[in-house]
């Protein structure tokens, strides 16, 4: 299976219920056409997928804001895993692990088409029962926190697990100032690493903070 067909592929799985389709003489699918409201806007191989956010502009941030050669990389709420494949392929990760609540279907065989590999871990953040050490561990330099803290229920205990880590690359959705005096209180000094917007349009949507979180 070439890239192409890879990719569509891992798009169809997690758009497949929100997907008009261009059709070649054959019969066969060759691109999604994404209706607005889908996450990532990005373009691979010359091969456009809409999306209501840019890709392009939050990897530019991630990629310049640390120097993940050698490192062990924990990304939490990792979605599609584009964020996990690039740090992995690109930056020099020694091993990224990525975590979500969603299938990550999708995001193995993005992985098997840039020929990198991750691993996808499954976890419930609001299960009752989830025990973040047996899942994960803390053998990680680094972890990302992407726009997802605020869909975690039990926040305290999420922040309880996030505290044991030195170095965090954090995205909320609260305003920076808010974000920052969270983590102050669990004795972390903060660098504002840059805005991601959370629409296509810069002018029209609202920005996100990421922020480096580290002791």
């Amino acid at each position: 299976m070439n890239i192409r067909n890879i990719l569509f592929l891992a798009c169809f799985v997690f758009f497949q219920s929100s997907c008009n389709f261009f059709i070649n003489p054959e019969n066969v699918p060759l691109l999604p056409l994404m209706k607005e409201g889908n996450y990532y806007d990005i373009t691979i191989n010359g091969i456009h997928f809409g999306g209501s956010r840019s890709w392009i502009e939050r990897w530019d941030i991630i990629k310049k804001s640390y120097d993940y050669r050698g490192l062990k990389v924990l990304d939490l709420g990792c979605f599609l895993g584009f964020n996990s494949i690039c740090i992995k392929k690109y930056r020099g990760a020694q091993s990224v692990t990525g975590v979500d609540y969603q299938s990550l279907d999708q995001a193995k065989i993005l992985a098997q088409a840039f020929e990198t590999d991750v691993n996808f871990i499954f976890a419930n953040f609001d299960d009752d029962n989830i025990d973040y050490e047996a899942l994960l561990g803390f053998d990680y330099d680094i972890v990302f926190c992407m726009s997802l803290f605020h869909w975690v229920h039990n926040k305290d205990r999420f922040l309880a697990y996030l505290s044991k880590f030195n170095k965090i690359i954090f995205e909320g959705h609260q305003p920076a100032e808010v974000e920052i005096e969270r983590f102050k209180k669990l004795g972390y000094q903060s660098k504002i690493l840059g805005t991601s917007y959370t629409g296509v349009h810069q002018m029209t949507e609202k920005g996100r903070t990421i922020i480096l979180f580290y002791k």
